[in-house]
C-alpha cells in the first residue's frame, strides 16, 4: 500500500486542525475584549452544557441565563467546509435553546469583509450564497446567524446578546 493513499486523509486532518485553530482564535480575540469592557461576563465563557437529558457535556464559546452562542469562521478558500461546520454548531445552538429553554441562541461568524481585494469575482459570489444558505438555516433553527467582519464588530453582537 502506498503512502499517497493516505495523504488525503493527512491533508484533510490537517485542514480540521487549521480551522479548528483559526476559530479558537477567533474566540478568543472576542472572549479578551469583551473582558476589557465587561469583565464580570467572564463566567460565562466557554461553558458547557448538555443538549438533552443525560447527554454528553458540549463547548459553547459563551453561555448564560439570556443567550448561547457559539463562535466560527468562514474561510474564502474553504467555503464548504465552513459551510458544514457552522451547520453542526446551528444544530447544537437550537438545541441547547430548546433544552435550557434559553430566550436566544446565535451563530456569531468571521467574514471575510465584501470589499476584501483578495476575493475574486467567483468566491465573492460562492461566499455570498453559502453566507445565505447559513442564515436560512439558522432562521429554521430559531438561531440568529451574526456574520462580523471584525472583532469590534463580534464584541457589540456579544454585549448586546448578554443582556
Amino acid at each position: 500500500v502506498s503512502q499517497s493513499r493516505y495523504e488525503p486523509m493527512d491533508a484533510q486532518a490537517h485542514a480540521h486542525e487549521q480551522r479548528e485553530e483559526v476559530n479558537r482564535r477567533f474566540a478568543t480575540e472576542v472572549r479578551d475584549a469583551v473582558l476589557q469592557q465587561a469583565p464580570d461576563l467572564v463566567r460565562f465563557f466557554n461553558r458547557q452544557a448538555r443538549l438533552h437529558q443525560d447527554g454528553s457535556l458540549i463547548r459553547f464559546g459563551f453561555l448564560s441565563d439570556a443567550t448561547v452562542i457559539h463562535f466560527s469562521t468562514v474561510s474564502a478558500v474553504r467555503q464548504s467546509a465552513s459551510v458544514s461546520y457552522a451547520r453542526a454548531k446551528l444544530w447544537e445552538l437550537a438545541r441547547a435553546k430548546e433544552f435550557a429553554g434559553l430566550p436566544s441562541a446565535a451563530l456569531l461568524t468571521a467574514v471575510p469583509r465584501k470589499d476584501d481585494p483578495t476575493l475574486g469575482s467567483k468566491q465573492r459570489s460562492k461566499l455570498a450564497t453559502n453566507l445565505s444558505e447559513i442564515e436560512r438555516e439558522a432562521d429554521d433553527g430559531k438561531v440568529r446567524f451574526l456574520p462580523v467582519d471584525s472583532v469590534s464588530m463580534a464584541v457589540e453582537r456579544v454585549l448586546e446578546l448578554s443582556t
